[in-house]
């Protein structure tokens, strides 16, 4: 990405007020796909730009939007509340089903295509699963779409089961994460990874409904320098290619891939665990799944609010309250000490700006305060990527990461931005946390990157490859 881009940011009208905490994108099916999901404004605008979003008091919603240039009102925008009577069938109205329904926030949310497997291949449908202070997952499934105008505007509207409910969690499920697999005997099988406390539950589905299968616990180490809570606050997963497999049975290996599963929590620590997955020969040629906890880190000083790994670059990017970003490549060698690590600290400077500083600069530690609450890959290619980060004051900045054949480099961008917030009776402004970012889609030059903050929704807006005007 150009550092000389531009950007722009526009509140989404019908969120003003409402504390958003998880945005996920929905799967682009094509046009000629029984479940693709883009509607036409009576002007012919697309809205193929679509997301899911949680909400601070428990609801979900789905918006369409068309156009950076077109967000201008709340009418630019389609928004349905997908939890709400006129879209839960009566069928999904039972039991413990309503238990999402309690006004609790959302924290994550995750899109699931329905063959479990890639997006090339695009299922009939997709599940959507939501995890959050209940101490549940909620699987809900899309049961159909109809047509209706509203006023000058064609919508579709969504009908949805819920499925099922994985849990109870030990905790509130902050974060998820997901496997996709192929597999040679069993199908496609999806994986899925939900926090709750200091466990990771496994779940995963071959078709019919998610299984249990493993509970992964995080304890306390005063060796690893761990005096707080062992509590997860984020996942991420990865693949690498296995080499030199010359003592592996490969009559029992389902694919030539290591699987690994990440964390960060509470007291500044990543965990690594990998998973192996092979043919069984005691249950007909079906597949064992095998959790090998590789070991611990510390990494980052307080909190690691979120992680998210690179899949074509493969490096694992973290963030968390000590003003840092951590950028680890990710190799066959899976001693997490061993993963060359470069480290990116930041400041706010006197003009309320966020800065790149010298970790030895006592001017620029004294005044950093700067919490990174989340985090989202924005564009990625083989030998670079672009980051847009997110925090606790209210701004978002950018950054690069290029690969070269010695060394990996960090570079903040002069993309930063600070969302609009009231100033208090005090006269000081009151700061907005930011909780969650998304990567949407890409018109030409403006790559939109949507912002759930405390005092709503913000799309983003960034204009690649034109003269700054900032």
């Amino acid at each position: 990405m150009s550092q000389s881009s531009q950007f722009h940011h526009r509140a989404i009208p019908s969120f003003d007020g409402v504390g958003v905490t998880s945005i996920v994108s929905v799967p682009i099916l094509p046009s000629n796909s029984p479940s693709s999901s883009s509607s036409v404004h009576a002007d012919d605008t697309e809205y193929d730009d679509q997301y899911y979003v949680g909400t601070k008091r428990g609801r979900v919603v789905h918006i369409s939007l068309p156009p950076p240039s077109s967000i201008s009102k709340s009418s630019s925008v389609q928004i349905h509340d997908i939890l709400s009577d006129d879209h839960i069938n009566d069928d999904a109205k039972r039991g413990d089903m309503k238990l999402i329904s309690r006004p609790y926030p959302i924290f994550s949310l995750m899109c699931v295509l329905q063959n479990g497997c890639n997006e090339e291949e695009y299922g009939n449908d997709y599940e959507l699963l939501a995890g959050g202070a209940v101490r549940y997952v909620t699987v809900l499934r899309r049961r159909g779409r109809k047509q209706h105008r509203d006023g000058r505007q064609l919508h579709e509207r969504e009908f949805w089961l819920m499925e099922e409910q994985l849990g109870p969690h030990t905790g509130w499920v902050k974060d998820m994460a997901m496997f996709k697999m192929q597999q040679t005997n069993d199908g496609n099988v999806v994986f899925i990874f939900s926090i709750g406390c200091n466990c990771i539950e496994v779940w995963s589905r071959n078709g019919g409904n998610y299984q249990h299968k493993h509970k992964l616990k995080i304890e306390s180490s005063v060796q690893m320098g761990s005096t707080l809570s062992s509590d997860i606050l984020c996942l991420a997963t990865a693949s690498i290619s296995k080499l030199n497999n010359d003592d592996d049975d490969d009559d029992n290996k389902i694919d030539g891939s290591i699987y690994l599963l990440l964390a960060g929590g509470v007291d500044g620590r990543i965990h690594l665990w990998t998973m192996t997955t092979t043919k069984s020969e005691t249950v007909h040629g079906n597949t064992s799944t095998i959790f090998d906890c590789v070991g611990s880190i510390p990494a980052h000083q307080g909190r690691v609010n979120s992680m998210a790994a690179c899949p074509v670059m493969n490096v694992l990017i973290s963030v968390g309250n000590d003003s840092s970003i951590h950028c680890r490549q990710i190799t066959s060698n899976l001693l997490l000490s061993s993963w060359e690590t470069k480290i990116l600290n930041l400041a706010v400077d006197h003009d309320g700006e966020i800065v790149a500083v010298e970790e030895d600069d006592n001017e620029s530690s004294s005044r950093r305060g700067l919490k990174i609450t989340s985090l989202c890959i924005v564009d990625e290619t083989a030998r670079q990527s672009t980051i847009a980060i997110g925090t606790s004051c209210g701004r978002l900045a950018l950054f690069d990461i290029a690969l070269t054949d010695n060394d990996c480099i960090m570079t903040l961008l002069r993309e930063t931005m600070k969302l609009g917030v009231e100033t208090g009776e005090d006269g000081k402004e009151d700061e907005v946390v930011i909780h969650a970012l998304c990567a949407g889609k890409r018109y030409d030059d403006i790559q939109r990157i949507l912002v759930g903050h405390a005092r709503g929704l913000t799309s983003w807006d960034v204009s690649i490859g034109t003269s700054s005007n900032n």
